[in-house]
């Protein structure tokens, strides 16, 4: 588990995002906010928000794959789709990279999906 900015356009939320595994084994992350609220991706392939999922057993829909690139840490859903934000700073799902990342080194990645 590590702490570092999720950007959304031009704003920046700090966040914490830890390592998770999919429900085929494969490596995933989560990302909460500062009131424990997981960042989640709707299954109708638009909407984007935190959502407290104590209760709730659709943890699918709170896996991101994370992608490092030079940019930053771009989170791809379960549903295979990317997040931008509106001019209010809302986020969405898109299919394409865009301005919604997460700031983090390549070592910070590295470590991140190298921990147990």
């Amino acid at each position: 588990m590590s702490y570092c900015n999720l950007v959304i356009a031009d704003e920046s939320v700090r966040v914490e995002i830890g390592k998770w595994k999919d429900d085929n084994e494969g490596v995933c992350v989560y990302v909460k906010n500062r009131i424990n609220e997981y960042l989640s991706s709707h299954e109708n392939g638009k909407h984007v928000f935190w959502h407290d999922i104590v209760k709730d057993d659709a943890w699918t829909w709170e896996m991101w794959y994370p992608e490092f690139t030079e940019s930053g840490v771009f989170l791809k859903s379960y549903h295979e789709t990317y997040m931008r934000s509106d001019e209010d700073g809302i986020m969405w799902q898109t299919d394409e990279r865009c301005d919604v990342y997460v700031e983090m080194s390549k070592s910070e990645y590295d470590e991140l999906m190298n921990s147990q």
